[in-house]
């Protein structure tokens, strides 16, 4: 993930709504019809330390008399250690509450990660490494 200059933000707005967005391996066969809402921030702090927070909402509605909503928060902080690699680790919070009590849950959970861009490790070495297809359209083009 390339880095802005220290001290930039960036927020992240998500909404989605889809018939199916997987398999339940709550109920087999019942797929949900899920709606999605989050936000995220990313912050830097220095050129290579960032800190980042989300929190998302997920209503799930089967063909059934079911209904869940989740609710997951989580916050973390990550280190560039390359221009094309960052580290990171991270905490967040989960819960679950369903119309069937026997799927309610609230869950911890704590991690690391791992995020690679090739494309920047790759550029400019000569030989075009994706399709024309591929490419991102170029800051002010259409």
């Amino acid at each position: 993930r390339s880095r802005p200059s220290v001290g930039k933000s960036y927020w992240m707005l998500v909404e989605s709504k889809s018939s199916a967005w997987g398999l339940s391996f709550d109920q087999p066969g019942v797929p949900p019809i899920a709606q999605l809402l989050g936000i995220g921030w990313d912050h830097e702090i220095t050129p290579r330390v960032s800190f980042n927070a989300f929190a998302k909402w997920i209503d799930d509605d089967y063909n059934t008399s079911r209904k869940d909503e989740f609710f997951d928060f989580g916050l973390g902080l990550d280190y560039a250690w390359r221009p094309w690699l960052t580290a990171g680790v991270y905490y967040g919070e989960i819960e679950r509450d369903s119309t069937d009590n026997r799927f309610d849950y609230e869950d911890k959970y704590i991690g690391i990660r791992l995020f690679s861009d090739l494309r920047t490790l790759l550029k400019g070495r000569g030989s075009r490494v994706e399709p024309e297809s591929f490419r991102y359209p170029e800051a002010g083009s259409r």
